[in-house]
C-alpha cells in the first residue's frame, strides 16, 4: 500500500505522480451500489456501463482492478469507497 504525506492543511501531498492501481476486492453488508458506480463515473472518469460492470463483479465475489489511476483521485476513490461498503479497497504501484 502507498502512504501518502498530509500538508498541514489536511491535502494529500503528491510525491509521486505515477499513475497507480485501485484493487477492490469485498463488500460489506449495505454497501450502496448506485453511489459506488456513480463514484467512479464521477471520479474515476469511467463510462456508467464500465462502473456498473465493477460493481456487479464486486458484488459476485470477483477482484475489481481499475488501472492508470491518478494517485490523488486514486485516494479520494478509496477514502470514499471505504465509506460506502467497499470492506476492501487498496492502491497499488
Amino acid at each position: 500500500m502507498i502512504q501518502v504525506p498530509i500538508t498541514p492543511s489536511g491535502n494529500y501531498k503528491d510525491t509521486n505522480s505515477s499513475p497507480v492501481t485501485i484493487k477492490m476486492n469485498k463488500w460489506k453488508d449495505g454497501l450502496e451500489k448506485v453511489s459506488l458506480s456513480m463514484l467512479q463515473v464521477q471520479l474515476l472518469s469511467l463510462s456508467l456501463s464500465d462502473a456498473k460492470n465493477n460493481v456487479d463483479d464486486l458484488l459476485i465475489g470477483k477482484e475489481v482492478i481499475i488501472k492508470n489511476v491518478e494517485k490523488e483521485k486514486a485516494l479520494k476513490f478509496v477514502d470514499k469507497a471505504l465509506k460506502i461498503g467497499v470492506a476492501e479497497c487498496e492502491i497499488m504501484d
